[in-house]
């Protein structure tokens, strides 16, 4: 299907779920892998025209509902297909921090992976928001995820960033300005994590920004060394 001036695989076709669910199969059968991960794409736009038509077929009255249950088939396949080939392969997803993000413009059923047995084995949620973000704090967004990942086999581990550390975050409001201000951000939030209940672990992005930043060049060497620190248990909160 076509959006913008690019083609996308629409997941309403069960051609298309068989094409990806394919390509699965062929990377955990023919290559050493530990896993298959998933980044949070999932639908490229939320026009109502992108998948018209398939939506007018299928019978349903709610085009949110009907998304989500497309994109949920397309995981569960994913994931069936993975373990079909090695129960200990892991599945995971990295969906957007907010849940207003992944409802209304991925249409990914977080809600429903966090909760039930059969869609993944790890959930990522990408929370790169400062502590004064205005639209989704760092603490209060990471409480909504401890409390929607309910299912005993499903872990949660916290995406945090570093690419945002002296840089103005517009998105993030009155709080627009906490990563040129506050330098030690990505080390308070692994501090905070390390002490949380209902976390099982912590994932940085990106590599780049990480170790060869271009912007707070001295300040991120600094958080890397704490931040080591913390994860081998030799650093103090």
């Amino acid at each position: 299907m076509q959006s913008g001036s690019n083609w996308w695989l629409n997941p309403a076709y069960p051609e298309v779920r068989q094409l990806i669910v394919d390509g699965v199969a062929e990377i955990v059968s023919q290559y050493d892998v530990d896993g298959v991960h998933l980044d949070d794409y999932f639908y490229p736009t939320t026009d109502p025209a992108f998948d018209a038509a398939a939506f007018a077929e299928s019978g349903a009255d709610d085009l949110l509902t009907f998304r989500l249950a497309q994109t949920s088939r397309m995981v569960q396949l994913i994931y069936d297909t993975v373990k079909a080939q090695d129960q200990s392969l892991i599945v995971s997803i990295s969906p957007q921090g907010t849940m207003r993000g992944n409802y209304d413009s991925q249409y990914a059923d977080v809600q429903l992976w966090a909760s039930e047995t059969g869609y993944c084995d790890v959930l990522i949620p990408q929370i790169y928001y400062g502590f004064k973000n205005e639209n989704a704090p760092f603490e209060d967004t990471v409480a909504i995820w401890t409390q929607t990942v309910t299912s005993d086999c499903v872990s949660l581990v916290v995406w945090i960033c570093t690419y945002k550390l002296g840089c103005e975050d517009t998105w993030a409001g009155t709080g627009s300005t906490e990563w040129v201000g506050h330098l030690d951000i990505p080390q308070r939030q692994v501090e905070f994590l390390l002490q949380l209940d209902g976390v099982d672990g912590i994932a940085i992005y990106d590599y780049d920004t990480t170790f060869e930043p271009e912007t707070a060049v001295n300040a991120m060497a600094k958080q890397v060394d704490a931040i080591t620190g913390l994860l081998r248990g030799t650093g103090t909160t």
